[in-house]
């Protein structure tokens, strides 16, 4: 709005407010770049610090500015080795403290763990533990802590807080009970695994590992486990020899009661640990964290139920939203956008409920449930596109817009999302299931049919959308009987693309009856209904006129009308 009043502001704000800081605090600027600037410290106290005094300084220089020309900064900090070249600075240290200050909150301080590890206990302020997160070209993922410079630090134990808008689950180093000394790298391996993989669900909270590990061989309560390290689920488990191998238990506990939430067990021959330390991580991962019916949600659901009056935040509203939007009717889809709507008001860089959003136009436009298609296309656009710019690290992020040119026939890009997908978060079984419908939809049936099945045994309290996906698969590759007998296994009303699967796997193999009945039944959800809509791009979008057209012949002989005109 202002362009040289902002550059006027912020030369001022650097000469007052950030330069005399960071001389203060013994800093040393390495490079302005635009309204950025790197800086390096010889001591991570005096970083943090320096940050602190610098936001105070920021915040009052913004007292008598107007909202929308106040200047508000963020801040990362990280500790790590450099690469000093030409005088400037390069390396992870550097690429991960410039990542952490790129998914800050605008005015607050943001800092790694390594950080925390060399500050604590030496600096008057208090820490929010915001878990582990996957940041862009980092291989590993970083726990990140907020610097809370309004609490102090609680001095019998390290202070730190978890902000219960999202759920925070802590994994406790599992216990070696083999009695043999050689076999504690496993349970070390499998915890901090799980710690890693659950990290790629951004609507958890997972507490750091250099914070758990100070529970290794102690005995604790869990109530003060949970307490100390903010975390309202703990995960622990324990690692014992079993006949011809190893027996890996694992609980998930409710941190404030101590109440057991989940218990498994595996056993798993010796003969390859590592094979069978991946088969169980990836169990109890996908166990806890599955987009639809996780244990950890549950039991976050369950905690909001009966509480009056209670301030529902963008998480629970997320998690309302997809409740209706599970159901697949054009009413459920309305109250679902709704919710959206009000957990992108509070937080509107949140991917997941962005790509939902998106997700919620992609289906009323496919489905025939928009009085204005053109403007469902191009809000769902819009949405997908907005979640990938705001939250690129999301693999639903990249789902959603992979789903808008899956439906626009764009092929090639929507494969390059879903694999972008698929990168950021492999246990993701939503994103699986989805993925195997569109490799039926391109040719590729007998991919998406494995597809389609690894998702549900990541998910095995998978939605139905799994079970009418992974039938048209079945149908694409022309396994119509085994079409029919998953559909069987559908807990809720049949959608209408459920029942032209089965409506064309009747017809292919010769039951008219069946497949008359079929047709029936699309006509009583969808009136208008004919071969030449629902064969349409928009509706299923298959890749090749060849299938296109397989799909159109069986249900004309099914008994579908092919156009309104002929009804």
């Amino acid at each position: 709005m202002d362009e040289a009043g902002t550059l006027a502001a912020l030369k001022s704000r650097r000469r007052e407010v950030v330069q005399p800081n960071i001389a203060r605090h013994d800093g040393r600027i390495i490079k302005l770049m635009g309204d950025g600037v790197l800086v390096e410290f010889a001591s991570a106290v005096e970083a943090v610090e320096c940050a602190v005094r610098l936001q105070e300084d920021m915040h009052a220089a913004n007292a008598s500015v107007p909202a929308e020309h106040q200047i508000v900064l963020r801040v990362g900090i990280n500790l790590g080795d450099v690469i000093v070249e030409g005088g400037d600075l390069y390396g992870d240290g550097v690429n991960i403290a410039a990542r952490i200050q790129a998914v800050c909150a605008p005015g607050e301080i943001w800092i790694s763990s390594n950080v925390l590890e060399h500050t604590e206990h030496k600096i008057p302020f208090a820490f929010e533990n915001l878990g582990q997160h996957t940041l862009k070209n980092i291989a590993q993922p970083v726990g990140i802590f907020r610097v809370l410079t309004d609490a102090k630090p609680d001095s019998s134990h390290l202070s730190v807080r978890v902000s219960q808008s999202l759920p925070s689950v802590a994994v406790l180093p599992f216990t070696n009970m083999t009695g043999d000394k050689k076999h504690d790298i496993i349970g070390d391996a499998i915890s901090e695994n799980v710690i890693n993989d659950l990290s790629r669900f951004h609507d958890l909270v997972v507490i750091a590992r250099q914070s758990t590990l100070a529970y290794k061989g102690t005995v604790a309560r869990i109530q003060e486990v949970s307490r100390e390290l903010g975390a309202r689920y703990l995960v622990e488990g324990s690692v014992q020899k079993a006949s011809g191998g190893l027996r890996v238990t694992a609980k998930l506990v409710d941190g404030p009661t101590g109440q057991n939430l989940w218990t498994e067990r595996y056993d798993r021959k010796a003969d390859d640990i590592f094979l069978a330390m991946d088969e169980v991580t990836e169990t109890i991962v996908t166990t806890l964290a599955a987009g639809y019916g996780g244990r950890i949600r549950k039991a976050w659901e369950k905690r909001s139920e009966g509480t009056a009056h209670r301030n529902l935040t963008a998480f629970d509203y997320f998690v309302k939203g997809l409740e209706h939007q599970e159901r697949f009717n054009k009413e459920d889809n309305a109250k679902a956008r709704a919710f959206f709507a009000k957990a992108i008001e509070l937080d509107p860089g949140y991917g997941k409920v962005l790509a939902k959003m998106a997700w919620s136009y992609l289906l009323e436009a496919a489905y025939g449930w928009s009085d204005a298609p053109a403007e469902s296309w191009a809000n769902a656009l819009k949405f997908a596109s907005l979640a990938v710019e705001r939250d690129s690290d999301e693999a639903w992020s990249h789902w959603a817009l992979a789903g808008h040119y899956r439906f626009h026939l764009q092929f090639d890009r929507a494969l390059a999302e879903y694999d972008k997908a698929i990168e950021l978060n492999p246990n993701d079984a939503d994103v699986l299931a989805d993925l195997g419908f569109c490799l039926a939809l391109t040719g590729q049936p007998r991919s998406g049919v494995e597809r389609v099945r690894k998702a549900m045994r990541l998910n095995p309290h998978c939605p139905d959308w799994y079970v009418e996906v992974l039938a048209f698969a079945l149908f694409s590759n022309r396994q119509y009987d085994e079409a029919i007998a998953t559909m069987s296994r559908m807990r809720g009303p049949i959608t209408v693309l459920g029942h032209l699967c089965l409506a064309a796997s009747y017809a292919a193999i010769g039951s008219a009856e069946d497949a008359r009945n079929e047709v029936d039944r699309i006509l009583e959800l969808d009136p208008s209904a004919t071969v030449d809509r629902w064969t349409s791009p928009e509706n299923v979008p298959y890749k090749t006129p060849e299938q296109r057209q397989h799909f159109r012949d069986l249900l004309q002989a099914a008994g579908l009308p092919i156009e309104s005109a002929q009804r």
